[in-house]
């Protein structure tokens, strides 16, 4: 997730696409990542979700 989100970047940086199809494929990555996060805290991985939640959150 994170390669394909920084290869989004670094196209539409380089002009190969305008931002809206950014904001869609990053809502994308966005979608999957909450999806992890869910069935981490439904296995009971509360520990390493609350540690991915408070990085993110701090970056």
């Amino acid at each position: 997730m994170t390669r394909e989100l920084f290869e989004d970047w670094a196209d539409y940086r380089a002009g190969e696409f305008i931002a809206a199809p950014l904001v869609r494929r990053m809502g994308l990555v966005c979608r999957k990542v909450k999806r992890l996060l869910r069935g981490g805290v439904q296995r009971g991985e509360l520990d390493l979700v609350t540690r991915v939640v408070t990085k993110q959150t701090l970056v």
